[in-house]
Protein backbone atom coordinates (compact mmCIF):
# COMPACT_ATOMS: atom_id res chain seq x y z
CA UNK A 1 0.00 0.00 0.00
CA UNK A 2 3.03 1.98 0.82
CA UNK A 3 4.34 1.58 -2.71
CA UNK A 4 1.44 2.21 -4.21
CA UNK A 5 0.65 5.88 -2.58
CA UNK A 6 4.27 6.96 -3.83
CA UNK A 7 3.27 6.06 -6.88
CA UNK A 8 -0.34 7.91 -6.46
CA UNK A 9 1.83 11.00 -5.35
CA UNK A 10 4.93 10.67 -8.28
CA UNK A 11 2.02 10.42 -10.53
CA UNK A 12 0.25 13.65 -9.39
CA UNK A 13 3.00 15.61 -9.78
CA UNK A 14 3.51 14.46 -12.90
CA UNK A 15 0.10 15.44 -14.54
CA UNK A 16 0.10 18.52 -12.58
CA UNK A 17 3.65 20.00 -14.50
CA UNK A 18 1.39 19.72 -17.86
CA UNK A 19 -1.39 21.61 -16.42
CA UNK A 20 1.13 24.33 -14.98
CA UNK A 21 2.77 24.26 -18.79
CA UNK A 22 -0.41 25.00 -20.52
CA UNK A 23 -1.20 27.82 -17.90
CA UNK A 24 2.31 29.23 -18.86
CA UNK A 25 1.30 30.47 -22.36
CA UNK A 26 -2.07 31.45 -21.25
CA UNK A 27 -1.44 34.20 -18.95
CA UNK A 28 -0.89 37.31 -21.02
CA UNK A 29 -1.68 40.30 -19.25
CA UNK A 30 -1.55 43.95 -21.47
CA UNK A 31 1.57 45.90 -20.91
CA UNK A 32 0.79 49.08 -18.80
CA UNK A 33 4.24 50.70 -18.97
CA UNK A 34 4.47 52.23 -22.30
CA UNK A 35 6.98 54.23 -21.38
CA UNK A 36 10.27 52.39 -21.15
CA UNK A 37 11.70 50.77 -24.63
CA UNK A 38 13.06 47.15 -24.36
CA UNK A 39 12.37 43.60 -24.79
CA UNK A 40 8.70 43.72 -22.86
CA UNK A 41 7.46 46.82 -24.49
CA UNK A 42 8.46 45.58 -28.34
CA UNK A 43 6.80 42.46 -27.32
CA UNK A 44 3.87 43.73 -25.71
CA UNK A 45 4.18 41.92 -22.61
CA UNK A 46 3.57 42.97 -19.25
CA UNK A 47 6.52 42.31 -16.64
CA UNK A 48 3.82 40.65 -14.18
CA UNK A 49 3.27 37.73 -16.40
CA UNK A 50 6.99 36.32 -15.29
CA UNK A 51 5.94 36.05 -11.67
CA UNK A 52 2.24 34.91 -12.48
CA UNK A 53 3.35 32.44 -14.74
CA UNK A 54 6.50 31.38 -12.08
CA UNK A 55 4.51 31.08 -9.14
CA UNK A 56 1.43 29.13 -10.48
CA UNK A 57 4.39 26.88 -12.08
CA UNK A 58 5.75 26.32 -9.04
CA UNK A 59 2.67 26.18 -6.88
CA UNK A 60 -0.08 23.88 -8.50
CA UNK A 61 2.11 20.78 -7.97
CA UNK A 62 3.17 21.85 -4.65
CA UNK A 63 -1.03 21.94 -3.34
CA UNK A 64 -1.68 19.09 -5.86
CA UNK A 65 0.83 17.16 -3.46
CA UNK A 66 -0.31 18.52 -0.48
CA UNK A 67 -3.77 17.97 -0.99
CA UNK A 68 -3.14 14.38 -2.10
CA UNK A 69 -0.82 13.70 0.84
CA UNK A 70 -3.78 14.60 3.29
CA UNK A 71 -6.44 12.97 1.08
CA UNK A 72 -4.20 9.73 1.19
CA UNK A 73 -2.81 9.41 4.68
CA UNK A 74 -5.43 11.17 6.35
CA UNK A 75 -3.72 14.03 7.57
CA UNK A 76 -4.67 17.36 9.21
CA UNK A 77 -3.10 20.91 7.97
CA UNK A 78 -2.34 21.19 11.78
CA UNK A 79 -0.01 18.46 11.81
CA UNK A 80 2.15 20.85 8.64
CA UNK A 81 2.36 24.14 11.49
CA UNK A 82 2.53 21.94 14.57
CA UNK A 83 5.74 20.46 13.21
CA UNK A 84 7.42 24.11 13.42
CA UNK A 85 7.06 23.96 16.96
CA UNK A 86 10.17 23.43 19.01
CA UNK A 87 10.97 20.51 19.39
CA UNK A 88 13.46 18.60 22.36
CA UNK A 89 16.74 17.50 20.22
CA UNK A 90 19.75 16.40 21.40
CA UNK A 91 22.60 18.72 22.63
CA UNK A 92 24.81 19.46 19.25
CA UNK A 93 27.99 17.54 18.96
CA UNK A 94 31.12 20.24 19.10
CA UNK A 95 32.85 19.78 15.91
CA UNK A 96 36.74 19.76 16.16
CA UNK A 97 38.06 22.95 15.54
CA UNK A 98 41.48 21.58 13.82
CA UNK A 99 39.07 20.56 11.30
CA UNK A 100 37.33 24.10 10.76
CA UNK A 101 41.15 25.71 11.56
CA UNK A 102 42.59 23.20 8.62
CA UNK A 103 39.76 24.41 6.25
CA UNK A 104 39.97 27.84 6.50
CA UNK A 105 43.90 28.36 6.23
CA UNK A 106 43.72 26.18 2.91
CA UNK A 107 40.76 28.43 1.46
CA UNK A 108 42.87 31.50 2.67
CA UNK A 109 46.05 29.71 1.43
CA UNK A 110 44.17 29.37 -1.94
CA UNK A 111 43.32 32.74 -1.96
CA UNK A 112 46.85 33.69 -1.63
CA UNK A 113 47.71 31.67 -4.63
CA UNK A 114 45.90 33.37 -7.00
CA UNK A 115 47.05 34.95 -10.04
CA UNK A 116 45.27 38.19 -10.42
CA UNK A 117 43.60 38.91 -13.50
CA UNK A 118 44.83 40.93 -16.55
CA UNK A 119 41.32 40.78 -18.60
CA UNK A 120 40.21 43.45 -20.02
CA UNK A 121 37.76 45.64 -18.36
CA UNK A 122 34.18 45.55 -19.30
CA UNK A 123 33.35 48.87 -20.12
CA UNK A 124 29.71 48.74 -20.09
CA UNK A 125 29.23 47.07 -16.29
CA UNK A 126 32.70 47.84 -14.45
CA UNK A 127 31.49 51.46 -15.15
CA UNK A 128 29.06 50.92 -12.09
CA UNK A 129 32.08 50.14 -9.52
CA UNK A 130 34.42 52.99 -10.89
CA UNK A 131 32.54 55.94 -12.15
CA UNK A 132 30.33 57.19 -9.44
CA UNK A 133 32.71 57.69 -7.23
CA UNK A 134 33.50 60.35 -8.75
CA UNK A 135 30.19 62.34 -8.15
CA UNK A 136 30.65 61.29 -4.68
CA UNK A 137 33.81 62.79 -4.52
CA UNK A 138 33.50 66.31 -6.12
CA UNK A 139 29.91 67.18 -3.88
CA UNK A 140 30.30 64.15 -0.94
CA UNK A 141 26.51 62.90 -2.48
CA UNK A 142 25.25 59.57 -2.88
CA UNK A 143 21.71 58.77 -4.30
CA UNK A 144 20.97 62.55 -4.81
CA UNK A 145 23.83 62.87 -7.38
CA UNK A 146 23.74 59.15 -8.36
CA UNK A 147 21.22 56.86 -9.72
CA UNK A 148 21.96 53.56 -7.57
CA UNK A 149 20.68 50.12 -9.85
CA UNK A 150 22.70 47.63 -7.68
CA UNK A 151 23.52 49.34 -4.31
CA UNK A 152 25.26 52.15 -2.70
CA UNK A 153 28.09 49.84 -1.06
CA UNK A 154 29.00 48.29 -4.66
CA UNK A 155 28.60 51.55 -6.79
CA UNK A 156 29.92 53.93 -4.42
CA UNK A 157 30.95 53.38 -0.55
CA UNK A 158 33.49 50.40 -1.66
CA UNK A 159 35.15 52.49 -4.59
CA UNK A 160 35.11 55.54 -2.04
CA UNK A 161 36.85 53.30 1.25
CA UNK A 162 39.20 51.25 -0.62
CA UNK A 163 40.55 54.20 -3.05
CA UNK A 164 41.07 56.67 0.51
CA UNK A 165 42.44 53.77 2.73
CA UNK A 166 45.45 52.47 -0.06
CA UNK A 167 45.60 56.44 -1.72
CA UNK A 168 45.10 54.94 -5.12
CA UNK A 169 42.45 54.91 -7.49
CA UNK A 170 42.87 51.53 -10.25
CA UNK A 171 41.14 49.20 -11.46
CA UNK A 172 43.68 46.91 -10.46
CA UNK A 173 42.18 47.84 -6.54
CA UNK A 174 38.49 47.41 -7.75
CA UNK A 175 39.27 43.97 -9.31
CA UNK A 176 41.16 42.84 -6.59
CA UNK A 177 38.31 43.61 -4.17
CA UNK A 178 35.87 41.72 -6.82
CA UNK A 179 38.45 38.60 -6.32
CA UNK A 180 38.04 39.37 -2.19
CA UNK A 181 34.35 39.65 -2.39
CA UNK A 182 34.64 35.92 -3.04
CA UNK A 183 37.15 34.80 -0.64
CA UNK A 184 34.87 36.38 1.83
CA UNK A 185 32.15 34.29 0.69
CA UNK A 186 33.39 31.20 0.62
CA UNK A 187 34.55 31.67 4.74
CA UNK A 188 30.98 32.71 5.09
CA UNK A 189 29.49 29.33 3.04
CA UNK A 190 32.34 27.26 6.02
CA UNK A 191 30.45 28.65 8.89
CA UNK A 192 27.22 28.28 7.24
CA UNK A 193 27.85 24.65 6.92
CA UNK A 194 29.22 24.23 9.98
CA UNK A 195 25.89 25.46 11.36
CA UNK A 196 23.96 23.26 9.55
CA UNK A 197 25.76 20.07 10.00
CA UNK A 198 25.88 20.68 14.04
CA UNK A 199 21.60 20.12 13.68
CA UNK A 200 21.98 16.76 12.12
CA UNK A 201 21.74 13.53 14.35
CA UNK A 202 24.79 11.76 13.07
CA UNK A 203 27.59 10.51 15.26
CA UNK A 204 30.11 12.57 16.11
CA UNK A 205 32.56 10.92 13.47
CA UNK A 206 30.22 11.06 10.59
CA UNK A 207 29.61 14.39 11.73
CA UNK A 208 32.67 15.57 10.89
CA UNK A 209 33.28 13.72 7.93
CA UNK A 210 29.86 15.11 6.94
CA UNK A 211 31.31 18.45 7.08
CA UNK A 212 34.56 18.13 5.13
CA UNK A 213 32.50 16.78 2.12
CA UNK A 214 29.87 19.12 2.44
CA UNK A 215 32.42 21.83 2.14
CA UNK A 216 34.67 19.81 -0.58
CA UNK A 217 31.31 19.82 -2.82
CA UNK A 218 29.97 23.68 -2.11
CA UNK A 219 33.20 25.57 -2.27
CA UNK A 220 33.56 24.34 -5.54
CA UNK A 221 30.62 26.51 -6.55
CA UNK A 222 32.74 29.65 -6.20
CA UNK A 223 35.57 30.33 -8.25
CA UNK A 224 38.63 33.18 -8.32
CA UNK A 225 37.42 33.49 -12.27
CA UNK A 226 35.74 36.74 -12.51
CA UNK A 227 34.64 36.45 -16.22
CA UNK A 228 32.97 33.22 -15.12
CA UNK A 229 28.91 33.36 -13.95
CA UNK A 230 28.62 32.37 -10.47
CA UNK A 231 26.65 29.81 -8.90
CA UNK A 232 27.24 31.55 -5.90
CA UNK A 233 27.22 35.16 -6.20
CA UNK A 234 28.80 37.87 -3.71
CA UNK A 235 25.54 39.65 -3.65
CA UNK A 236 24.01 36.54 -1.49
CA UNK A 237 26.45 37.15 1.37
CA UNK A 238 23.60 39.30 3.85
CA UNK A 239 21.75 36.61 2.79
CA UNK A 240 24.29 33.60 4.20
CA UNK A 241 25.30 35.61 7.12
CA UNK A 242 21.22 35.81 8.16
CA UNK A 243 20.95 32.03 7.67
CA UNK A 244 23.99 31.41 9.89
CA UNK A 245 22.64 33.49 12.53
CA UNK A 246 19.46 32.21 12.30
CA UNK A 247 20.17 28.48 12.06
CA UNK A 248 22.52 29.16 14.86
CA UNK A 249 19.37 30.30 17.30
CA UNK A 250 16.90 26.87 16.25
CA UNK A 251 15.90 25.64 19.49
CA UNK A 252 17.82 27.63 21.56
CA UNK A 253 16.87 31.08 22.94
CA UNK A 254 19.96 33.21 21.39
CA UNK A 255 18.37 36.32 21.08
CA UNK A 256 20.82 38.99 20.35
CA UNK A 257 20.93 36.98 17.21
CA UNK A 258 17.60 38.51 16.02
CA UNK A 259 18.98 41.83 16.59
CA UNK A 260 21.72 41.18 13.64
CA UNK A 261 19.03 39.63 11.38
CA UNK A 262 16.96 42.97 11.65
CA UNK A 263 19.98 45.31 10.92
CA UNK A 264 21.21 43.12 8.32
CA UNK A 265 17.78 43.11 6.69
CA UNK A 266 18.24 46.89 6.75
CA UNK A 267 21.56 47.37 5.24
CA UNK A 268 21.81 44.79 2.40
CA UNK A 269 19.13 47.54 1.01
CA UNK A 270 22.24 49.43 0.47
CA UNK A 271 24.24 46.24 -0.71
CA UNK A 272 21.70 45.15 -3.49
CA UNK A 273 18.27 46.07 -3.40
CA UNK A 274 17.48 42.75 -5.57
CA UNK A 275 19.00 40.90 -2.35
CA UNK A 276 17.19 42.91 -0.05
CA UNK A 277 13.74 42.66 -1.38
CA UNK A 278 14.63 38.58 -1.33
CA UNK A 279 15.58 38.76 2.04
CA UNK A 280 12.35 40.98 3.73
CA UNK A 281 10.14 38.00 2.08
CA UNK A 282 11.78 35.54 4.25
CA UNK A 283 11.34 37.93 7.50
CA UNK A 284 7.96 37.12 6.87
CA UNK A 285 8.31 33.53 7.04
CA UNK A 286 10.77 34.26 10.05
CA UNK A 287 8.10 35.96 11.95
CA UNK A 288 5.20 33.34 11.27
CA UNK A 289 7.95 30.64 12.74
CA UNK A 290 8.52 32.53 15.85
CA UNK A 291 5.25 33.29 16.29
CA UNK A 292 4.25 29.54 16.15
CA UNK A 293 6.62 28.80 18.42
CA UNK A 294 5.60 32.26 20.48
CA UNK A 295 8.84 33.17 21.47
CA UNK A 296 7.36 36.46 22.09
CA UNK A 297 10.67 38.30 23.25
CA UNK A 298 12.64 37.26 20.09
CA UNK A 299 9.60 38.94 17.79
CA UNK A 300 10.23 41.51 19.97
CA UNK A 301 13.95 42.33 19.28
CA UNK A 302 13.31 41.60 15.84
CA UNK A 303 10.49 43.67 15.00
CA UNK A 304 12.41 46.57 17.15
CA UNK A 305 15.98 45.87 15.20
CA UNK A 306 14.26 46.79 11.92
CA UNK A 307 12.45 49.37 13.13
CA UNK A 308 15.89 50.78 14.75
CA UNK A 309 17.69 50.23 12.25
CA UNK A 310 15.49 52.34 9.68
CA UNK A 311 15.13 55.35 12.00
CA UNK A 312 19.43 55.27 12.63
CA UNK A 313 19.67 55.07 8.74
CA UNK A 314 16.95 58.07 8.52
CA UNK A 315 19.13 60.38 11.33
CA UNK A 316 22.33 59.30 9.24
CA UNK A 317 21.39 59.92 6.04
CA UNK A 318 18.94 63.00 6.17
CA UNK A 319 18.50 64.76 2.93
CA UNK A 320 19.67 61.91 1.23
CA UNK A 321 17.29 59.51 2.50
CA UNK A 322 13.82 60.75 0.35
CA UNK A 323 16.54 60.16 -2.58
CA UNK A 324 17.36 56.60 -1.42
CA UNK A 325 13.55 56.08 -1.08
CA UNK A 326 13.01 57.35 -4.53
CA UNK A 327 15.72 55.56 -6.11
CA UNK A 328 14.71 52.39 -4.73
CA UNK A 329 11.27 52.34 -5.69
CA UNK A 330 12.03 53.35 -8.84
CA UNK A 331 14.61 51.05 -9.96
CA UNK A 332 12.12 48.31 -8.15
CA UNK A 333 9.60 49.13 -10.80
CA UNK A 334 11.30 49.61 -13.89
CA UNK A 335 14.30 47.27 -13.44
CA UNK A 336 12.46 44.58 -15.48
CA UNK A 337 11.32 47.14 -18.28
CA UNK A 338 14.69 48.15 -18.50
CA UNK A 339 16.18 44.77 -18.50
CA UNK A 340 13.75 42.45 -19.54
CA UNK A 341 14.32 39.08 -21.36
CA UNK A 342 11.12 37.54 -21.54
CA UNK A 343 11.52 33.84 -19.40
CA UNK A 344 11.07 30.73 -21.66
CA UNK A 345 8.51 28.51 -21.69
CA UNK A 346 9.63 25.34 -19.83
CA UNK A 347 10.21 22.06 -22.00
CA UNK A 348 10.71 24.18 -25.05
CA UNK A 349 12.91 24.95 -27.81
CA UNK A 350 13.26 28.20 -26.61
CA UNK A 351 17.03 29.77 -25.88
CA UNK A 352 17.98 29.10 -22.37
CA UNK A 353 14.58 26.70 -21.34
CA UNK A 354 16.56 23.93 -20.97
CA UNK A 355 18.14 25.54 -18.38
CA UNK A 356 15.14 27.04 -16.94
CA UNK A 357 13.38 23.95 -16.93
CA UNK A 358 15.51 22.26 -14.67
CA UNK A 359 16.19 24.97 -12.22
CA UNK A 360 12.15 25.11 -12.28
CA UNK A 361 11.51 21.44 -11.67
CA UNK A 362 15.13 21.45 -8.80
CA UNK A 363 12.65 24.25 -7.09
CA UNK A 364 9.68 22.20 -7.43
CA UNK A 365 11.38 19.48 -5.79
CA UNK A 366 12.81 21.46 -3.06
CA UNK A 367 9.03 22.33 -1.83
CA UNK A 368 7.46 18.71 -2.65
CA UNK A 369 10.62 17.39 -0.11
CA UNK A 370 10.00 20.34 2.71
CA UNK A 371 5.95 19.28 2.87
CA UNK A 372 6.94 15.63 3.07
CA UNK A 373 9.22 16.47 5.58
CA UNK A 374 6.55 18.58 7.34
CA UNK A 375 3.25 16.02 7.12
CA UNK A 376 5.49 13.15 9.06
CA UNK A 377 3.54 12.76 13.02
CA UNK A 378 7.18 10.87 13.37
CA UNK A 379 9.38 13.07 11.33
CA UNK A 380 12.63 10.79 11.00
CA UNK A 381 14.74 14.67 10.56
CA UNK A 382 15.64 16.17 13.00
CA UNK A 383 13.87 19.58 14.24
CA UNK A 384 16.69 21.84 13.22
CA UNK A 385 17.30 20.17 9.77
CA UNK A 386 14.04 20.18 9.15
CA UNK A 387 13.65 24.04 9.82
CA UNK A 388 16.71 24.53 7.69
CA UNK A 389 15.69 22.24 5.04
CA UNK A 390 12.55 24.28 4.91
CA UNK A 391 14.18 27.30 4.78
CA UNK A 392 16.41 26.94 2.07
CA UNK A 393 13.62 26.05 0.28
CA UNK A 394 11.99 29.27 0.56
CA UNK A 395 14.79 30.97 -0.78
CA UNK A 396 14.79 28.67 -3.53
CA UNK A 397 11.14 29.89 -4.52
CA UNK A 398 12.44 33.37 -3.83
CA UNK A 399 15.74 34.05 -5.77
CA UNK A 400 14.68 32.57 -8.63
CA UNK A 401 12.79 36.11 -9.14
CA UNK A 402 16.56 37.22 -9.94
CA UNK A 403 16.18 35.35 -13.54
CA UNK A 404 12.52 37.19 -13.80
CA UNK A 405 13.60 40.34 -14.45
CA UNK A 406 15.80 39.24 -16.88
CA UNK A 407 15.81 35.65 -18.17
CA UNK A 408 18.86 34.62 -19.76
CA UNK A 409 21.41 32.38 -19.23
CA UNK A 410 24.08 33.72 -16.45
CA UNK A 411 20.89 35.22 -14.60
CA UNK A 412 19.10 32.12 -14.74
CA UNK A 413 22.63 30.06 -13.06
CA UNK A 414 22.79 32.45 -10.61
CA UNK A 415 19.14 31.12 -8.98
CA UNK A 416 20.36 27.35 -8.56
CA UNK A 417 22.05 28.08 -5.62
CA UNK A 418 19.80 27.65 -2.91
CA UNK A 419 17.55 24.60 -4.56
CA UNK A 420 21.50 23.33 -5.42
CA UNK A 421 22.55 23.49 -1.35
CA UNK A 422 18.99 21.90 -0.66
CA UNK A 423 19.02 18.87 -2.57
CA UNK A 424 22.71 18.10 -1.84
CA UNK A 425 22.11 18.23 1.90
CA UNK A 426 19.25 16.46 1.54
CA UNK A 427 20.78 13.49 -0.26
CA UNK A 428 24.07 13.27 1.75
CA UNK A 429 21.95 13.31 5.12
CA UNK A 430 20.63 10.31 3.78
CA UNK A 431 23.50 8.39 2.60
CA UNK A 432 25.16 9.28 5.81
CA UNK A 433 22.25 8.28 7.97
CA UNK A 434 22.28 5.38 6.35
CA UNK A 435 25.69 4.70 6.64
CA UNK A 436 25.82 5.23 10.60
CA UNK A 437 23.77 2.31 10.70
CA UNK A 438 23.87 -0.90 12.35
CA UNK A 439 23.82 -2.32 9.09
CA UNK A 440 25.80 -0.29 6.88
CA UNK A 441 28.25 0.41 10.45
CA UNK A 442 32.16 0.73 9.28
CA UNK A 443 34.31 -1.18 12.07
CA UNK A 444 36.23 1.31 14.66
CA UNK A 445 38.83 2.58 12.50
CA UNK A 446 41.64 5.23 12.76
CA UNK A 447 40.04 8.67 11.65
CA UNK A 448 42.90 9.92 10.04
CA UNK A 449 42.61 7.15 7.27
CA UNK A 450 39.62 9.09 6.51
CA UNK A 451 40.90 12.32 7.71
CA UNK A 452 43.84 12.72 5.57
CA UNK A 453 42.55 11.54 2.05
CA UNK A 454 40.10 13.95 1.83
CA UNK A 455 42.27 16.85 2.96
CA UNK A 456 44.46 15.79 0.56
CA UNK A 457 41.64 16.30 -2.11
CA UNK A 458 41.03 19.63 -1.03
CA UNK A 459 44.70 20.34 -1.62
CA UNK A 460 44.68 19.04 -4.92
CA UNK A 461 41.29 20.53 -5.92
CA UNK A 462 42.28 24.38 -4.79
CA UNK A 463 45.59 23.95 -6.53
CA UNK A 464 47.78 25.86 -4.12
CA UNK A 465 50.87 27.64 -5.89
CA UNK A 466 53.62 27.92 -2.69
CA UNK A 467 55.64 30.58 -5.05
CA UNK A 468 52.65 33.28 -5.14
CA UNK A 469 52.17 32.43 -1.90
CA UNK A 470 55.65 33.41 -0.40
CA UNK A 471 55.30 36.70 -2.76
CA UNK A 472 51.46 37.80 -2.30
CA UNK A 473 52.39 41.25 -0.53
CA UNK A 474 54.58 42.44 -3.56
CA UNK A 475 52.44 40.48 -6.13
CA UNK A 476 49.27 42.88 -4.58
CA UNK A 477 50.79 45.82 -4.26
CA UNK A 478 52.30 45.93 -7.49
CA UNK A 479 49.22 44.60 -9.13
CA UNK A 480 46.96 47.29 -7.20
CA UNK A 481 49.74 50.20 -8.72
CA UNK A 482 49.33 49.00 -12.14
CA UNK A 483 48.57 51.60 -14.94
CA UNK A 484 44.81 51.68 -16.09
CA UNK A 485 46.10 51.25 -19.50
CA UNK A 486 47.37 47.40 -19.04
CA UNK A 487 43.01 47.03 -18.70
CA UNK A 488 42.50 48.42 -21.86
CA UNK A 489 41.80 48.12 -25.37
CA UNK A 490 43.29 50.01 -27.76
CA UNK A 491 40.19 51.74 -28.78
CA UNK A 492 39.67 52.80 -25.84
CA UNK A 493 43.24 53.76 -24.55
CA UNK A 494 43.19 55.85 -27.55
CA UNK A 495 40.22 57.64 -26.82
CA UNK A 496 41.67 58.36 -23.47
CA UNK A 497 44.65 59.68 -24.41
CA UNK A 498 43.22 61.61 -27.14
CA UNK A 499 39.81 63.16 -25.23
CA UNK A 500 41.50 63.81 -21.63
CA UNK A 501 43.48 67.67 -23.03
CA UNK A 502 40.00 68.30 -24.64
CA UNK A 503 38.24 67.84 -21.00
CA UNK A 504 40.48 68.76 -18.76
CA UNK A 505 39.30 71.98 -17.88
CA UNK A 506 35.65 70.91 -17.32
CA UNK A 507 33.77 69.55 -14.51
CA UNK A 508 31.75 67.16 -15.24
CA UNK A 509 31.19 65.37 -18.16
CA UNK A 510 27.79 63.78 -19.65
CA UNK A 511 27.77 60.30 -21.50
CA UNK A 512 25.07 59.32 -23.74
CA UNK A 513 26.78 56.02 -24.35
CA UNK A 514 26.38 52.94 -22.04
CA UNK A 515 30.56 52.49 -21.92
CA UNK A 516 29.94 53.95 -18.22
CA UNK A 517 33.99 53.32 -17.22
CA UNK A 518 34.62 56.35 -19.20
CA UNK A 519 33.48 58.42 -16.73
CA UNK A 520 36.09 57.02 -14.39
CA UNK A 521 38.59 56.75 -17.04
CA UNK A 522 38.65 60.77 -17.61
CA UNK A 523 38.47 61.15 -13.97
CA UNK A 524 35.67 63.44 -14.20
CA UNK A 525 31.88 63.34 -12.53
CA UNK A 526 28.53 63.01 -14.28
CA UNK A 527 26.93 66.09 -15.24
CA UNK A 528 23.15 63.62 -14.85
CA UNK A 529 22.99 61.73 -11.72
CA UNK A 530 22.16 58.73 -14.74
CA UNK A 531 25.90 58.37 -15.45
CA UNK A 532 24.51 54.75 -16.20
CA UNK A 533 22.63 55.96 -18.89
CA UNK A 534 21.40 52.47 -19.65
CA UNK A 535 19.04 52.14 -16.26
CA UNK A 536 17.77 55.93 -17.50
CA UNK A 537 14.14 54.35 -18.28
CA UNK A 538 10.95 56.17 -17.82
CA UNK A 539 10.14 59.38 -19.19
CA UNK A 540 10.41 61.14 -16.07
CA UNK A 541 14.08 59.89 -15.87
CA UNK A 542 14.49 61.03 -18.92
CA UNK A 543 13.51 64.56 -17.94
CA UNK A 544 15.30 65.02 -15.42
CA UNK A 545 18.26 63.38 -17.71
CA UNK A 546 17.08 66.43 -20.07
CA UNK A 547 16.72 68.93 -17.36
CA UNK A 548 20.38 68.68 -15.69
CA UNK A 549 22.12 68.54 -18.87
CA UNK A 550 22.30 71.95 -18.37
CA UNK A 551 25.50 71.63 -16.72
CA UNK A 552 26.82 69.41 -19.91
CA UNK A 553 29.15 71.05 -22.63
CA UNK A 554 30.15 68.23 -23.94
CA UNK A 555 28.73 64.86 -24.44
CA UNK A 556 30.05 61.46 -25.53
CA UNK A 557 28.17 59.40 -28.31
CA UNK A 558 28.58 56.47 -30.20
CA UNK A 559 30.33 54.08 -27.59
CA UNK A 560 31.15 49.93 -28.37
CA UNK A 561 28.05 49.25 -26.04
CA UNK A 562 25.24 51.14 -27.16
CA UNK A 563 23.55 48.63 -29.46
CA UNK A 564 23.65 46.63 -26.45
CA UNK A 565 19.66 45.29 -26.78
CA UNK A 566 18.26 48.25 -28.10
CA UNK A 567 20.67 51.51 -29.66
CA UNK A 568 20.33 54.23 -27.17
CA UNK A 569 18.17 56.72 -29.96
CA UNK A 570 15.55 54.09 -29.89
CA UNK A 571 15.38 53.67 -26.02
CA UNK A 572 15.60 57.48 -25.57
CA UNK A 573 14.17 59.75 -28.62
CA UNK A 574 13.42 62.97 -26.61
CA UNK A 575 17.24 62.54 -25.10
CA UNK A 576 18.04 62.32 -28.48
CA UNK A 577 15.93 65.27 -29.87
CA UNK A 578 16.82 67.57 -27.09
CA UNK A 579 21.08 66.68 -27.79
CA UNK A 580 20.58 67.26 -31.80
CA UNK A 581 18.84 70.59 -30.94
CA UNK A 582 21.14 72.12 -28.70
CA UNK A 583 24.32 70.05 -29.41
CA UNK A 584 26.46 70.05 -32.50
CA UNK A 585 29.43 67.47 -33.66
CA UNK A 586 32.86 68.89 -32.24
CA UNK A 587 35.03 66.19 -32.49
CA UNK A 588 35.60 62.11 -33.74
CA UNK A 589 37.84 59.84 -32.08
CA UNK A 590 37.98 56.35 -33.00
CA UNK A 591 34.06 55.60 -33.68
CA UNK A 592 32.84 57.59 -30.75
CA UNK A 593 31.71 61.23 -31.05
CA UNK A 594 31.97 64.65 -29.31
CA UNK A 595 29.12 66.92 -29.33
CA UNK A 596 29.46 70.39 -28.07
CA UNK A 597 26.63 72.94 -26.91
CA UNK A 598 25.50 75.37 -29.78
CA UNK A 599 26.91 78.74 -28.55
Amino acid sequence: MKVNKNIYYFLIIVFSIPISYFLWSSIKFPLNNFEIVGNYSQNNYNAINEYVRYFLFILIPSICFFCSKLYFEKKKISLFFNNFKSQEQKKEDTLKFSLLFIITILILLEFLSISFPLNKIDIFHDGQQLSSFYTNKSDGSLWSGSYVVVGVFYEILVSKFLWDIFSINSIGLIKFTNLFYILISKLILIFLILEITKKTNLPTFSKQIFFLIFNLILLNFIDYNLNSGQILSFREIPILLTLILFFNSINTNKVHNYIFIGIIAVLTFFWSIDRAVVLNFFLVFLFIYLIVNKKNIQIFVLATSVLFSWIMIYLILNDEFSYFIQNTISVIKEHSYINGIIHPIPFSGEKDSARASKHLIAILLTIILSINIFLKKKNKYPYGLSIILFSLSIFSILSYVYALGRSDGPHIKQTLFFPSIFLILFFLNKVFTLISQNKYKFKKINHSLIYIPIIILYILIINLELKNISNFKERFIKYIKLEDSNFLNDEDLFFINEASDLFKEEKCIQLFTNDSALLYLLKKPSCSKFYFVFSIGSIKNQNIFINELKNANFIVLNGRTDNWVFDLKVKYPNITSFIEKNYEDYKKIGNRLIKIKKN
